[in-house]
């Protein structure tokens, strides 16, 4: 038989052994943008690197797996506030996922295991700041003297409702998805922002004033494996897990 025919069926011998594979396959949830890319890079920096998994010519950017490592896993990216929804969803493959601190807190989700705080940026926080249409108004604005009849704009509304219980405001919550800082254009009771900051430059790009902080740090937390787990399923997983939080 000629060369080029045997390569042929090597290949797809190998594509059917893959396929093979991936059906058996333990999958994982991951949050997709910032927390997706420190995901990838702590796999890589341990010695684990993933790369996108090919079903086509063309990478799949949001589906990954270990080339090099015989652990039959495959990582899923999602929006981060849908990891919890998918893992817990009975009707999903997900045995497991990974997520922030300020998604598992919000959703209340049950977690068993996170990344030390030294291994990530120190500076990522979820705080409240202040809108121009607040600052307008009050010389000093304080979370205490907060108007009542206030919007507080957040992708976090159980934390935000919980901080202002705390703090014995009774403003409102207004629960949006994103563009948090824009809301104060649209809503002239929005005094208040609650939203994740880094280096600050998306509040201060919006006229918002960080005011306070509202959770820090935010670091990669392992989510729970839901009931029902097979223990072959449950043992890669917690393999990947003992590789992701190993000590570089």
């Amino acid at each position: 038989m000629p060369r080029r025919w045997l390569l042929i069926l090597k290949m797809k011998k190998e594509s059917m052994n893959r396929r093979l594979t991936r059906e058996q396959a333990v999958y994982v949830a991951i949050p997709k943008k910032e927390w997706m890319n420190t995901i990838i890079t702590r796999f890589d920096e341990v010695g684990c690197p993933l790369i996108p998994l090919q079903e086509t010519e063309k990478p799949t950017p949001l589906v990954y797996e270990f080339p090099y490592l015989a652990l039959p896993v495959i990582l899923i990216a999602y929006r981060a506030s849908d990891v919890g929804k998918v893992v817990n969803d009975p009707r999903s493959r997900e045995i497991g996922g990974f997520t922030g601190t300020d998604i598992a807190i919000e959703n209340k989700l049950k977690t068993i295991a996170a990344l030390p705080v030294d291994d990530m940026d120190r500076s990522a926080r979820v705080s409240m700041g202040v809108t121009m249409n607040w600052q307008e108004k009050v010389a000093k604005p304080s979370v205490q003297n907060l108007p009542k009849d206030s919007l507080v704009a957040t992708a976090y509304p159980n934390m935000t409702q919980s901080f202002l219980k705390e703090n014995g405001v009774k403003a409102q919550v207004l629960p949006l998805g994103g563009s948090i800082e824009a809301a104060a254009w649209s809503y002239p009771n929005c005094n208040a922002v609650v939203d994740v900051v880094v280096s600050g430059d998306t509040f201060l790009a919006n006229g918002v004033r960080e005011l306070e902080t509202v959770l820090s740090p935010i670091t990669i937390e392992a989510l729970a494996e839901p009931k029902g787990t097979s223990k072959e399923a449950l043992q890669v997983y917690e393999r990947l897990l003992s590789i992701f939080f190993t000590e570089k």
